[in-house]
């Protein structure tokens, strides 16, 4: 009899439910909660890369994604300082 191996999205929804289970859940600061569902939302976006990812823990994965997703985050905030520290100066001339 063969080993039966969860596909990548069932392992990923039981990851989403213990995080929010065992630590979202107990979580005192609202913009954490948030902060979780959006990595989530990213997660989810991105589940076709992960499932692709030959790391074998889903929660490394998660983690390593995370760290992506709030990099391109950065980027994108410093890209949009830029543009209001030029707009500022712009205006100051």
């Amino acid at each position: 009899m063969g080993r039966v191996t969860p596909s990548f999205r069932v392992k990923l929804a039981e990851a989403e439910r213990s995080i929010e289970r065992d630590l979202v859940k107990l979580l005192i600061n609202d913009r954490r909660r948030k902060a979780y569902r959006r990595l989530r939302h990213a997660w989810r976006e991105e589940s076709a890369a992960l499932s692709g990812f030959p790391h074998p823990y889903i929660y490394g994965s998660l983690l390593i994604l995370s760290a992506i997703d709030l990099q391109a985050q950065l980027e994108e905030l410093e890209k949009r300082v830029a543009e209001l520290e030029k707009r500022v100066r712009e205006l100051e001339k």
